[in-house]
């Protein structure tokens, strides 16, 4: 889904963005302005004024496919994806230059303020060099929810010798809520031990790696929408 978003890193100018040299395999970067330090004491100054970027917003429920008895989980218990939004720091575009770690805020559009006051989320951002692109966390969603349970289970054989696990066939269903007044589209992230073959499901998924699944569920605005999948998982 695309989305803007309004970025700001926290730290110590107010001059605008510090100048960068490269030095061997690290970056300098040269503050304009010095900031002088009580002892015992915390200040923070934006490194940077508020820049608008194009940014892919995604919603990622990060679950559990691996079952047996004992750890079937709960239908009652309420999950809520992670809000993850994947920005570029494209040579063309309006930061262009490399960017330290440190903590960057998130805020909601706000005419032409200089620095919009609706702040949604803080996020920690890793060093970037220009050409990369990084994902934000910005924590769980407040109005995407889901319900999961295993409908389905049963024993497929004797435990494997070496490692003592036991294979097993389990179906798995996830309901997923959308109460927003846009449809959005949900990544369902499913990890397994083992050898593993989902034999059927809801939706279309991709096999990550060896031990993760993905599926990407849509749900209207307002609505809901339901993944069912059945695993089998060997020893």
């Amino acid at each position: 889904q695309e989305a803007q978003a309004m970025m700001a890193t926290r730290a110590l100018s107010d001059a605008g963005p510090p100048t960068a040299e490269p030095a061997g395999d690290r970056q300098v970067f040269a503050i304009a302005d010095r900031v002088a330090l009580a002892g015992n004491s915390t200040v923070r100054r934006p490194l940077m004024a508020p820049v608008r970027l194009p940014a892919d917003r995604r919603y990622v429920l990060e679950g559990q496919g691996e079952a047996w008895p004992g750890r079937l989980g709960a239908a009652e218990d309420l999950l809520r994806p992670r809000v993850a939004v994947t920005v570029e720091n494209a040579a063309d575009g309006p930061l262009a230059r490399p960017l330290p770690a440190g903590i960057v805020s998130v805020r909601a559009e706000d005419g032409e303020a200089p620095l919009p006051a609706l702040l949604l989320a803080e996020a920690r951002l890793p060093t970037t060099p220009v050409g990369e692109r990084v994902t934000l966390d910005l924590g769980e969603a407040f109005d995407v929810s889901a319900r999961r349970q295993v409908t389905d289970f049963e024993w497929r054989g004797d435990p494997d010798p070496r490692s003592n696990r036991r294979p097993y066939r389990a179906r798995h269903e996830i309901t997923l809520r959308n109460a927003k007044a846009d449809a959005v589209t949900v990544r369902v992230v499913e990890t397994f031990s083992g050898e593993w073959r989902i034999e059927e499901a809801s939706a279309e998924f991709a096999r990550r790696d060896a031990g993760t699944a993905i599926f990407d569920v849509a749900v209207s605005a307002g609505g809901s929408a339901t993944l069912s999948y059945s695993v089998l998982v060997e020893g």
